[in-house]
């Protein structure tokens, strides 16, 4: 018979467990660090909508995704009333801009008449405002301007703080700017958005943000040191359920299975019982028994021999309520796809599948484990389910496919296979890189080349076959070369023409001429000419032979060999009558012939 001072002292426990936790729990409202390519609220539950279209790039240094805005999408976070804060605030962000072009960007917001971090007016610093606040010389728009330049093309962390006495502005986790402040932030029913101001249009943000957080405290100055050397990971307070599930897994190293159930079953059953007594204020994390704990479960069962169909619902039901990241799912899902028919297993992902946030997180580590094990075959019948199971509208097939990817990156075979499993799926053209081309030819057309070879590097990066991966890397290099990058761009028009000109000489000989107009930018005209021959020799029938024989002969006027000049610029005029080269040939013609009078 158990001792009943044991479960007194088990229930004492628990109760000191819920207790510390309701009081860090208070701390962190929201956060939303755009891993896996999800919009998700990795804290709670108030999830982001993209309005446009979501585009996830490479992360700042030790982290996974960021989202990239072009000033034409924003994110538009549920649940409005969770963020109705007004005694003390703090607002945080990784922000990454190459050169503000409007006012007020926007980075987090709610509306112009609650709390907001943005750019400041004109400047090139930042703004935390916090509206009604009493503080010198603004007592209603309360708003504190910053004095770094932040727009220097960089990752930056800014931390806006309100604790009932001061505001305070941190960037890159030291001070930055304060002043004193006093009230309450005044509130209204306007939607948080990342990149946009609800309340004012035309203030969108252009660039990249991460690692977005609000909490309703105040941090003192080492906490956002914390946040900024150590991420929102290290601040992040633990639950009822997290302190659970840790008891949980400790439970597991009993070598008896059969304890193990009858143990992981009391602590369940408790669970429920506790719930119950809460009533509707539990923070979102502790309204569901954590799928971590059916796993344990599920795991102790096919330990002890249990009939299979018992263990198969003890796996199925660690996937069938996911509200948030856990640890084992995606082992769950592992399990399920080795040991139950495709039938039920389509059933139970379509369950699963549907309205849950965190779909990306799990197929980013079903991916990465199935790559880890080298079993192609199995990963694809895992694809094939998910895919026939999963709702196609709005963002999910997309966010799948970027997670997956994420997860297959450093394995050039295994992107190679995926990118060939895409093709050949018509339904998937839309997913692969259109989104990201949209992106990068927005940059262009905003004049932002640099930003648009950023995009198409991320491309290049992803592709498989290399003639796939040659169309964007040369495009980076174009985008580098009018960005006015000149020696990068050289540099890289280099590294191509030396990996691709066996295997794609199309693109190669657009390379050489490209490389020729840079010397010729640059004043270095022997260098200019020796790579339009060499490209002529070459490459005669390439797309840019024109090109190349009117700049071949405009180099040769410049070097006083009027002779050969004339020669080849009228080898245009005759052969590429119809292109645009034809016109400038003539006139250059008309030139060498007034100077040789």
């Amino acid at each position: 018979m158990k001792s009943k001072f044991g479960t007194w002292l088990r229930a004492i426990t628990c109760l000191l467990v819920v207790l510390n936790g309701a009081l860090a729990r208070a701390d962190l409202i929201a956060m939303w660090d755009f891993d896996y390519g999800s919009l998700e609220d990795t804290w709670g539950d108030n999830h982001g909508t993209i309005q446009g279209a979501a585009f996830f790039v490479a992360g700042r240094s030790g982290t996974d995704k960021a989202l990239e805005l072009t000033g034409y999408e924003h994110v538009v976070v549920a649940n409005e009333s969770n963020f109705d804060i007004t005694e003390a605030i703090t607002v945080s962000a990784w922000i990454k801009v190459r050169s503000f072009d409007g006012q007020w960007q926007a980075i987090v917001t709610k509306g112009d008449s609650a709390w907001r971090l943005q750019r400041d007016s004109v400047r090139n610093g930042l703004e935390f405002s916090c509206s009604q606040l009493h503080v010198p010389g603004d007592d209603a728009w309360g708003s504190l301007l910053g004095s770094r330049t932040v727009n220097d093309g960089q990752w930056h962390h800014a931390a806006g703080v309100y604790d009932g006495q001061q505001m305070v502005l941190y960037v890159d986790g030291t001070l930055d700017v304060s002043q004193p402040a006093s009230g309450r932030i005044a509130l209204n029913n306007r939607p948080v958005c990342i990149g946009a101001n609800a309340e004012r249009g035309g203030r969108t943000f252009k660039g990249q943000i991460d690692e977005v957080a609000v909490f309703d405290h105040a941090l003192d100055a080492e906490s956002v040191r914390r946040l900024y050397t150590d991420g929102l990971v290290s601040l992040v307070p633990q639950t009822y359920m997290d302190k659970l599930v840790e008891e949980v897994e400790q439970i597991a190293t009993d070598s008896d299975p059969e304890a193990v159930i009858e143990r992981l079953n009391e602590r369940i059953a408790a669970y429920e019982t506790w719930r119950q007594g809460q009533g509707d204020d539990l923070p979102h994390r502790d309204r569901h028994l954590s799928p971590d704990v059916y796993f344990v479960l599920a795991r102790a069962k096919d330990a002890a021999s249990r009939p299979a169909l018992e263990v198969i619902e003890a796996y199925v039901r660690a996937v069938s309520d996911v509200s948030y990241r856990t640890r084992h799912v995606p082992e769950a899902l592992v399990w399920l796809l080795e040991h139950v028919s495709p039938d039920a297993l389509t059933a139970m992902i379509r369950q699963y599948a549907r309205d849950n946030p965190v779909l990306s997180h799990d197929v980013h580590h079903v991916s990465r484990h199935f790559k880890e094990k080298g079993d192609w075959p199995t990963f694809r019948r895992f694809l094939d389910t998910l895919f026939r199971a999963i709702d196609r509208r709005g963002e999910t097939t997309g966010s799948c496919i970027a997670a997956i990817w994420s997860g297959l990156e450093s394995n050039e075979s295994w992107v190679r296979k995926f990118l060939e499993y895409c093709r050949s799926k018509r339904e998937f053209t839309p997913y692969l890189f259109r989104r990201q081309e949209m992106l990068a030819l927005r940059h262009k057309a905003q004049g932002d080349d640099e930003g648009a070879a950023e995009v198409y590097r991320a491309i290049a990066a992803r592709c498989g076959p290399q003639q796939d991966r040659a169309v964007y890397e040369y495009r980076a290099c174009e985008c580098l070369f009018h960005a006015g990058q000149h020696d990068d761009a050289m540099e890289a028009l280099d590294a191509f023409i030396d990996q691709h000109k066996a295997s794609n000489r199309a693109l190669v000989s657009q390379a050489m001429q490209l490389k020729g107009q840079g010397y010729v930018d640059t004043g270095e005209i022997d260098k200019a000419t020796a790579i339009f021959l060499k490209l002529l020799i070459e490459y005669p029938a390439s797309r840019p032979a024109a090109e190349a024989t009117f700049f071949m002969g405009y180099c040769l006027m410049l070097q006083g060999q009027f002779e050969n000049a004339s020669q080849a610029l009228r080898l245009v005029v005759q052969d590429y009558a119809t292109s645009r080269y034809a016109q400038k040939a003539g006139l250059c013609l008309n030139r060498i012939e007034s100077m040789t009078r």
